[in-house]
């Protein structure tokens, strides 16, 4: 800083770039992505996503199950039990290798399957903490 000349009134002229004194640092953004399922308990809420990465519903972690119907649930793959659903057209991607019992429905749409145990896919998996 520096003091500009100068009668009774005295004008500091700052030299540094003009910081807010009152603005704090931000935070680094926490990388949820990078907590594994393993990590998790049983019954953690998650978001399920789309390929783009937008919301389709959210669920609630079955990680005991690794049997589904019948059909050994693969690594890369997690049980869930939907509990909402935020676009009910959408659907369900894992429904050729995962079959629900019941109907012999060809589409499941995810508004059909709200309280209904699906498995997911990890990539697609997102964990609200």
């Amino acid at each position: 800083m520096r003091q500009s000349g100068g009668g009774a009134s005295q004008d500091f002229v700052d030299d540094e770039p003009n910081n807010e004194p009152n603005k704090k640092p931000e935070a680094e953004p926490v990388d949820e992505s990078t907590v594994s399922v393993a990590e998790l308990a049983d019954n953690t809420c998650c978001q399920l996503l789309r390929a783009n990465g937008k919301a389709v519903a959210i669920a609630r972690l079955v990680k005991s199950t690794r049997r589904f119907h019948g059909v050994t649930v693969d690594p890369d793959c997690v049980a869930v039990r939907v509990t909402a659903v935020q676009d009910a057209l959408y659907r369900y991607p894992m429904q050729i290798r995962y079959r629900l019992p019941g109907h012999r429905r060809k589409v499941w749409r995810m508004g059909d399957l709200r309280g209904v145990e699906i498995v997911w896919s990890l990539d697609s998996l997102k964990a609200s903490l």
